[in-house]
């Protein structure tokens, strides 16, 4: 009788280890995507401020091209 519950127990405290196992296991599966979202956000910002400089920059260089023809025509019609 006490072989029977010593094995029993042993099978129930394995059952308790290998249930904490699997609830660790779904844990660190959250936290990994915890840190994929992070990093796909993190890179989603850095490619958002790249393209808002591009077009900051490219609406400066258009901005710059169309005062300098307004100054061209002015000239001429100074002419």
């Amino acid at each position: 009788m006490s072989d029977k519950s010593n094995m029993e127990s042993e099978v129930a405290e394995l059952k308790n280890l290998l249930s904490d196992a699997e609830n660790r296991l779904r844990e660190l599966e959250a936290e990994q995507a915890a840190l994929k979202a992070r990093r796909s956000k993190s890179l989603i910002r850095k490619v958002q401020k790249v393209l808002i400089a591009f077009a900051v920059i490219s609406l400066a260089i258009k901005g710059t091209r169309m005062i300098a023809a307004q100054r061209a025509k002015r000239i001429e019609v100074e002419d």
